[in-house]
């Protein structure tokens, strides 16, 4: 097991708190954190996002079955990409409020191979759920956590996660459906990296100016993975 998934279990169970009803009957993540009473002039204030999460039957393979232990582990690793959020430096622009609406199984009748191109079963998984995210009034993700390991064929490269930038800040529900890899911890990161291209943040590499350009080790990097730590 990487090093930095070792540090994010020892998060998880260190901040973990329960989870709460809100007078909306959405789940909300509750990290904890206290909130710093000086703000910047240039403060967001508060962004509430909701999630709707699938699983699909390959993930589930991946906990032997049992979906309570699989909840246990979406529930976690959502918990961390609100930790992600809610600190520093991303918590002194904005108080990022996640709620899950609902967790539920894929619909079975959307397959596809493991030598499938990830952006391909992201459309499948759009164009099926598209009609219930067109009536949604609120930023409202569809995220797809998936077992399955892709390759993104048009660049060959490997496909952790997939999103379209700008969602939330140009309100297009037809944008909302995202896609994770989550066969371990490391799916936090590649779901808050998702999420912030829904925020419309760009990959850190993609700024001209090197203040910007924080290099692999940051959420934003479009090279996320293990060694993710900012």
């Amino acid at each position: 097991m990487f090093q930095s998934e070792l540090f994010l279990i020892a998060l998880i169970e260190l901040r973990f708190v329960s989870l709460f009803l809100d007078d909306q009957n959405f789940k909300q993540i509750n990290v904890g954190i206290d909130v710093d009473d000086t703000l910047p002039e240039y403060h967001f204030g508060d962004i509430h996002i909701k999630l709707d999460l699938f699983y699909d039957q390959m993930l589930l393979l991946q906990f032997h079955n049992n979906t309570e232990s699989l909840i246990r582990f979406i529930y976690s690793i959502t918990n961390a990409v609100s930790l992600i959020y809610n600190n520093r430096p991303l918590g002194r622009l904005a108080r990022f409020h996640f709620f899950i609406n609902e967790i539920e199984p894929l619909d079975e009748n959307i397959l596809i191979g493991d030598s499938g191109d990830g952006e391909i079963y992201r459309q499948t998984f759009k164009y099926k759920y598209l009609n219930r995210f067109r009536s949604k009034n609120a930023a409202t993700l569809a995220i797809l956590l998936t077992g399955y390991n892709f390759r993104y064929k048009r660049n060959r490269t490997d496909t952790q996660g997939l999103a379209n930038v700008g969602f939330i800040a140009c309100n297009r529900p037809q944008d909302s459906f995202l896609i994770i890899e989550a066969r371990s911890f490391r799916a936090a990161f590649i779901m808050a990296h998702e999420i912030g291209h829904t925020l419309n943040m760009q990959h850190d590499e993609d700024y001209s100016i090197v203040k910007f350009n924080c290099g692999s080790t940051y959420i934003m990097s479009s090279t996320t993975g293990p060694a993710t730590i900012n």
